[in-house]
């Protein structure tokens, strides 16, 4: 059921985690179309791995190490031959019936860019041996994005009012292949490089987010930039151009004129930087005590679920008993440190730099 979709992972010297996850899909004995766009510098030693790549519903494409990741993926587009297609790290992973269920959606429901369902965080394998597998809700309040305007779509996600956004939701091929295109026209560096793909496909489209078990990822707290960094990553000509490129856009779906959309996109881009600068502000104040006392309980939460649910969690429970099963096996039988999640991410992001 899934022969009409193609999953776009993307990979970066973490070939551990990249057997982990095709070994994942492979457990679902499905056909389901595997891209993987992969920049490391040298090809995997891993025997297992090297015929994992060489199946015959993977497509496995190497490129130059340098490579940003947009222009990775926009480039990878032209070896999608389905009918949808959908973002996957390699360190994440997609639930398969879930994008059964994103299919349908999209299927029956035209005025919808994206769809996708309910994400959700795991411990890691080194966490997990030592004190049980687990997985909480990722963000409680995922909501969908249904406003009639592009406009209005494109404001209450750079305002914040939209927790989720469809970096990793199923779209049409046609539409994700001309957002990445569009994206490495209008951003060259990190620091825009989901904010606009992501802002492209609200001006598109409606954004669902079903009530399914559809991603999981490992906790990843680390941060590979400096001060200096940050700011080089959001200049005014980096900001101009990626509201140029919003502009653009806006007038095709809303038809309004190119200086008020341009005007949008730039209001809204700069909505979003200033929410940005709040939350670096805050990061090592009173809130940090407020997390603190917040993370305990829900530590307790998850040692309840580890005794009652097997690690599950309850907005899943039992109905997606299988699929976590297979997630669960997929972390155990693969003892990835933290360390090996974290080594590449500095190396990788400093690509792309313009």
């Amino acid at each position: 059921m899934l022969d009409n979709l193609t999953i776009v992972i993307i990979t970066y010297m973490r070939y551990p985690f990249l057997k982990r996850l095709m070994k994942f899909y492979e457990s679902y004995q499905s056909e389901v179309r595997l891209l993987v766009l992969d920049s490391s510098p040298e090809d995997p030693d891993d025997e297992e791995l090297q015929e994992l790549l060489s199946r015959d519903h993977v497509t496995w494409e190497k490129y130059d190490s340098s490579i940003f990741f947009a222009n990775k993926i926009s480039e990878g587009c032209k070896f999608i031959e389905t009918e949808y297609a959908v973002l996957c790290a390699d360190d994440d992973f997609l639930i398969p019936t879930a994008l059964i269920d994103c299919i349908d959606f999209l299927k029956n429901n035209q005025d919808y860019a994206s769809v996708h369902g309910l994400y959700f965080n795991h411990t890691n394998a080194e966490e997990a041996h030592k004190n049980g597998f687990s997985i909480g809700p990722l963000c409680q309040n995922g909501s969908s994005s249904e406003q009639e305007l592009a406009e209005d779509r494109l404001k209450a996600y750079l305002s914040g009012k939209t927790s989720y956004y469809p970096m990793y939701a199923v779209h049409t091929k046609e539409l994700f292949q001309r957002i990445w295109t569009e994206t490495t026209n209008f951003v060259s560096d990190w620091g825009l490089s989901e904010l606009f793909p992501c802002a492209l496909s609200f001006i598109y489209g409606k954004m669902k987010v079903l009530p399914v078990f559809y991603s999981s990822r490992e906790p990843n707290y680390s941060t590979w930039f400096d001060e200096d960094r940050h700011r080089g990553m959001y200049t005014e000509e980096k900001i101009k151009l990626a509201a140029e490129g919003i502009g653009k856009h806006l007038c095709i779906i809303d038809n309004t004129d190119a200086e008020r959309s341009l005007s949008v996109g730039v209001n809204a881009l700069n909505t979003y930087l200033c929410r940005s600068e709040k939350k670096r502000a805050n990061r090592n104040n009173r809130y940090v005590t407020i997390w603190s006392c917040l993370r305990s309980s829900i530590g307790f939460r998850t040692r309840l679920r580890k005794i009652f649910l097997n690690g599950c969690h309850p907005s899943i429970y039992p109905r997606y008993m299988e699929d976590f099963s297979k997630l669960k096996q997929s972390v155990m039988s693969c003892n990835i440190s933290v360390k090996e999640l974290n080594k590449s991410r500095k190396l990788y992001s400093s690509q792309g730099v313009q």
